[in-house]
């Protein structure tokens, strides 16, 4: 009688073993099918600017032997943007000290005449404001900085409001 309820337990128990490990395997492919499918269901990733890149056309008007010129990527509508319009204004001054203030280019996506309305409004004195599309300079996110070489190849990118020290980079790399 004892052999009888011991192989009855011993079957039950590989059972739920076996229960358990098709539990387990169904769980890992089910994991596998939803992590494909998510994958596939999500767009790509817009590209982003990075060093290395050509700006195109937009600086055709401001090559030449000169330094390097610093775009600065920003939205009227940009809270970051706000944020960041003390650090533009020491920018513009440091720049305007040093001899630069036109080798700083605001591009908005919104018309050039809102560009300048916004800069006034925080009182930034950037004469070159232009209009560009931003996915085609593959800026994903204002305020984006972009440091160009002159020959118009991009040297360094910030995204978003910048900490003291890169603040303090900036300025140095365009004065």
């Amino acid at each position: 009688m004892s052999d009888g309820t011991t192989s009855s337990r011993v079957s039950r128990l590989l059972q739920n073993v076996a229960n358990v490990g098709i539990i387990i395997v169904v769980i890992a492919l089910l994991s596998v099918l939803i992590r494909d499918r998510i994958r596939t269901a999500m767009p790509p990733e817009p590209p982003v600017i990075k060093a290395g890149d050509s700006l195109g056309s937009l600086l055709t008007d401001y090559h030449g032997p000169r330094a390097r010129h610093l775009v600065l990527a920003l939205s009227a509508t940009c809270h970051f943007c706000s944020d960041s319009a003390p650090f533009y204004r020491r920018l513009v001054m440091s720049a305007v000290e040093h001899g630069s203030a036109d080798r700083l280019i605001a591009v908005f996506s919104q018309p050039p005449e809102v560009g300048k309305a916004y800069l006034n409004q925080w009182d930034i004195k950037i004469t070159n404001v232009v209009q560009a599309d931003y996915s085609q300079l593959n800026v994903v996110a204002t305020p984006t900085l972009i440091l160009v070489k002159s020959d118009g190849k991009v040297e360094r990118v910030w995204v978003g409001k910048l900490t003291p020290d890169l603040e303090r980079e900036v300025i140095a790399l365009i004065s």
